[in-house]
């Protein structure tokens, strides 16, 4: 997805800003907060609170580094919430407000990402409103493409058949 990528970027630029010293802890922090970031508010899990802070206070830290971070961040969080609506219209007003909000951000990554969600706007309204993908299609698609790939060298379908039991 656009926006995993758009937040990756910017959290990448960022650590790279930090990168004259590989042992600093905000460094660290950053390179491996990596998921955390992209991951949905409701899918966080506390795995490793007994360990370490809890999920929020690391949030929290990562994006207390760099207010670029927090603008993608909150890109994608609102992205999760307009795709949890259940009705329709109101997907297409958040996404339009989304669009209002982020297709003007002075942030490079987020706002090449709000491009392409405008540029692709029915598309996505369509996948919202009819639930449908061709994800189905492709799938096969791909598995005709090794079967045929496997079967390069073969003389015939005859000779490849009982060697992959079709």
């Amino acid at each position: 997805m656009l926006f995993f990528i758009a937040v990756n970027e910017v959290r990448i630029r960022i650590q790279q800003n930090l990168l004259h010293d590989k042992r600093d802890n905000d460094y660290t922090r950053l390179r491996n907060a990596s998921r955390l970031l992209t991951t949905a508010q409701r899918n966080q899990s506390h795995y490793w609170a007994r360990r370490y802070k809890t999920t929020k206070e690391r949030l929290a830290y990562v994006l207390s580094l760099s207010p670029d971070l927090v603008t993608a961040y909150d890109a994608l969080q609102e992205f999760y919430l307009i795709l949890d609506e259940k009705e329709f219209l109101l997907q297409r007003l958040s996404l339009t407000e989304w669009l209002k909000t982020y297709g003007s951000c002075e942030i490079e990554e987020v706002h090449s990402a709000a491009n392409a969600v405008k540029h692709h706007r029915g598309y996505i309204q369509n996948s919202l409103k009819y639930h449908k993908s061709n994800s189905t299609a492709e799938g096969r698609n791909r598995a005709i493409k090794e079967i045929k790939r496997n079967s390069y060298g073969q003389h015939s379908f005859e000779n490849f058949r009982p060697q992959k039991a079709i």
